[in-house]
């Protein structure tokens, strides 16, 4: 699957940098910052600029361009993508980069069902979910300032998603069953 990504979506990479024709306007002017973190002065890993961009290719280009591609789904509502990255790779990053995208292309173009301002985050432990802390646009020290992930002038639309991280403990795992008999106890509390 990655192999076949790379060669499908090898002419849209090219293209990063210059004006086409199946990016949403506010994703050419995000883009513009990617390449380098200007906070840092250092280079955007190879790795992550894949990442992002093919995230963002599988969501906006052309069903054209994606013929013969089928990524399974679950079944359920949502399109689920993931990008697979080692340790140190810059993960939160390539995070902070598809928050970024999403929230400020919902906020542009509310009517886009592609986009969400809405995002939840699911750590997988309390370490990692206090370090993921700063992808909370408003937050003290987060990515998006530290790294300028968008252009100054995009901040007021990132600053209207809400991001929500929760450790997944927290989440509620209940059966079948235990939905049932609760559901059976609230009926006979009525």
């Amino acid at each position: 699957m990655i192999v076949c990504l790379r060669v499908f979506g090898a002419p849209w990479h090219k293209t990063r940098l210059c004006p086409h024709s199946s990016l949403s306007g506010v994703e050419r002017q995000e883009r513009t910052p990617f390449p380098q973190f200007a906070g840092a002065g250092e280079p955007v890993f190879l790795l992550q600029l894949e990442a992002i961009e093919t995230l963002i290719w599988l969501t906006e280009a052309p069903a054209s361009d994606k013929a013969g591609i089928d990524i399974p789904s679950d079944g359920g509502a949502f399109t689920r993508l993931s990008s697979k990255m080692a340790t140190g790779s810059g993960k939160t990053v390539v995070m902070a980069m598809l928050i970024a995208w999403q929230v400020i292309n919902k906020v542009t173009y509310p009517q886009d069902a592609r986009f969400s301002k809405h995002v939840f985050v699911v750590a997988p432990g309390l370490t990692v979910k206090s370090r993921l802390q700063v992808l909370l646009p408003a937050g003290k020290g987060n990515f998006y300032d530290e790294f300028n992930v968008v252009p100054g002038s995009l901040l007021d639309k990132l600053r209207q998603g809400r991001v929500l991280i929760r450790n997944w403990h927290g989440l509620n795992w209940e059966t079948e069953e235990k939905l049932a008999r609760k559901k059976t106890v609230d009926e006979l509390r009525a």
